[in-house]
């Protein structure tokens, strides 16, 4: 303001409009009391702020420190400042965080997903409305559906992007070179950006309204509301007979996040957006939707709590009731059964939903010199002798003829070939595994040729990629891997030798080129020509930091007796135009003329060479 006024009240009060932010209401605030300086304003309101740069916290339209001055100076109350924010909507979700906490010391720390840290803007808008909308600071709001076009959040004028607000900020202008904002070009938008922003804008002006919930209030008095919000989520997901994992898919959200959300934590808000759009359901529609209480119930009880007794009678699971360390594996309900695991005793059992244990059906076992019917004939037999010599397993044979695994057995037992199959397969699983050695030592090599053949370093991990495996692929072959361990370290210790060469070889060219240099030249940049960081040199190159240190300083001391001998020769340039011109020496006259500081008098050698020219008589100003 160019005059200071002496009220509580700001001169000039307007009443913010419907659907104005915060931060559009403190500057055209600004703007009609005269302030040319936003800060001027907002330190004034905040006068707790010690710096300019906290006007950044402005910009996520979220309530600051009980609103500081704001009420006193605008006669609003803090019902009708909420308005102008994203409060509401972040009540509708989750318990307000306290922003006098360390953590929460900017809003940005739970809004940078919803709340857009650029400003957008429609200049059609603010030719019949100059105002600020809330609902364009918002980070899925990218188009005006009133106009047709997409909010414009650079400046035609000068290609800057536009922010919400600085400490020389003014209402409706670029920050950077003062363009009006009604002035920006505009560019259409496609009707199906259109229809989808007006759905999601008609949804964030429901959720930005303080009068309207999405939940009930918790019976338990539980001031946060996401559990009931979770609680929703899951009746949806449940009433579309749709998976966890189908909805991450659809929503692009993991797993975790969508079992998160519906167990009441603590989720970014944009998460829930996308978990509602995933289900195509307006946030209208959520906050209608009632969900029964038998739900509720349903979810809080664990499933199948009587089928839950562990067969094993020692364990203390067995006895009703089991409780929960007997879990859920798996629930089938299209079979009718579920299978279980107790933890206490470490058993593995399935139930019918009928509560009768299901058990496998197993085979008595096979034992030699029992008597058997071979009813296979002597061509299928012929080929299972052969096959079964030559080492193949029992299921590629029972594959080949068309039996079973058990028959297979069974004739080995009854032809009395056990023992010798069981050696031939043992001789055909070595032979196999040392033809797949020899290829991957082949594969190991090769491989481990290319990548020693570039000059950088290699890693056993770099080399595990290259062959398309995990690094934990070495234990399955350790005669290889102490082999490949000692390549790379000689390959690396030959790179670094060579890199180090070449560094020190850098370095000392730039130490002889500092003779040339008429500058001063810092570590950093002789560290720079060397190809390294003043990092790297400090914690590797110890030997040669303290080289370069030296040189520096002798390169300094150069310079500064370079300076010192110039500064002389003007001197005695000085005081011979001062004797020719017949005016009277003294040292403040010799260094004006001389064009020096007075306070190169400090210096030793130009003391002694003013001191040639006065007399010791003369006086010493």
């Amino acid at each position: 303001m160019s005059e200071d006024w002496f009220f509580e009240s700001l001169p000039l009060r307007p009443a913010p409009y419907c659907g104005e932010c915060l931060s559009g209401y403190l500057l055209r605030l600004a703007d009609l009391n005269g302030y040319d300086i936003f800060w001027d304003l907002v330190g004034d309101l905040f006068p707790t702020w010690d710096a300019p740069e906290k006007i950044g916290m402005l910009k996520w339209e979220y309530p600051l420190k009980d609103w500081g001055r704001i009420p006193l100076r605008t006669g609003l109350t803090p019902g009708e400042l909420t308005c102008l924010t994203v409060a509401p909507w972040v009540e509708k979700f989750r318990i307000p965080p306290d922003l006098h906490r360390s953590i929460y010391m900017s809003p940005g720390h739970f809004l940078k997903n919803l709340v857009n840290p650029v400003l957008k803007v429609c200049p059609l808008c603010l030719q019949s409305h100059p105002y600020l909308q809330l609902i364009w600071r918002l980070l899925p709001v990218t188009a005006c559906v009133e106009h047709g076009c997409l909010l414009q959040e650079r400046c035609s004028a000068c290609g800057t992007t536009l922010t919400p607000v600085s400490q020389d900020h003014r209402h409706l202008r670029c920050p950077a070179c003062g363009a009006d904002f009604r002035s920006l070009s505009m560019t259409m938008s496609s009707p199906d950006i259109l229809d989808m922003q007006r759905r999601r804008q008609e949804d964030f002006s429901f959720l930005l309204d303080p009068a309207t919930t999405i939940t009930k209030a918790s019976a338990d008095a539980n001031p946060n509301p996401a559990p009931a919000l979770g609680l929703k989520f899951h009746y949806l997901r449940d009433q579309a007979g749709m998976a966890t994992k189908a909805v991450a898919q659809k929503a692009n959200l993991s797993v975790e996040t969508i079992t998160a959300i519906e167990q009441g934590a603590l989720v970014p808000l944009r998460h829930s957006l996308s978990y509602l759009e995933a289900l195509h359901l307006s946030w209208k529609e959520f906050a209608m939707l009632e969900v029964p209480d038998e739900f509720g119930q349903a979810i809080r009880t664990p499933r199948h709590m009587h089928l839950r007794l562990c067969p094993n009678p020692k364990c203390p699971n067995h006895r009703s009731p089991p409780g929960t360390r007997v879990q859920i594996l798996a629930d089938l309900p299209e079979q009718r059964i579920v299978r279980f695991h107790c933890t206490t005793c470490d058993h593995r059992f399935t139930r019918s939903y009928d509560g009768d244990l299901r058990t496998k059906a197993r085979h008595p076992r096979l034992r030699a010199g029992e008597p058997h019917i071979l009813m296979k004939s002597q061509d299928e037999i012929a080929r299972l002798i052969e096959m079964g010599m030559r080492g193949e397993c029992n299921r590629k044979i029972a594959h080949s003829l068309g039996w079973g695994v058990c028959t297979v057995r069974v004739y080995w037992i009854a032809l009395g070939m056990e023992e010798q199959v069981h050696q031939a397969q043992a001789k055909r699983r070595t032979e196999k595994k040392l033809e797949r050695y020899a290829t991957l030592r082949l594969q190991i090599q090769v491989t481990l040729d290319s990548m020693l053949a570039q000059n950088r370093e290699v890693t056993l991990q770099q080399v595990s990629q290259a062959l398309g495996t995990k690094g934990d692929y070495w234990h399955m072959c350790c005669d290889q891997t102490d082999f490949v361990h000692e390549a790379i370290r000689q390959h690396n210790v030959r790179v670094r030798q060579r890199r180090d060469e070449a560094v020190s070889a850098r370095i000392a060219r730039s130490i002889e080129n500092l003779q040339c240099s008429d500058r001063i030249v810092k570590v950093e940049e002789i560290a720079k020509q060397a190809g390294i960081s003043y990092k790297q040199l400090r914690d590797y190159y110890p030997e040669l930091r303290l080289k370069v240190h030296e040189a520096i300083q002798e390169h300094r001391t150069r310079l500064k007796e370079l300076q010192i001998a110039n500064q002389v020769q003007q001197i005695d340039a000085a005081a011979t135009r001062l004797i020719t011109q017949g005016r009277r020496l003294n040292y403040q006259g010799i260094l004006r003329e001389a064009g020096l500081s007075r306070y190169a008098y400090h210096s030793a050698p130009i003391r002694d060479a003013l001191a040639r020219w006065v007399s010791n008589f003369a006086p010493r100003d």
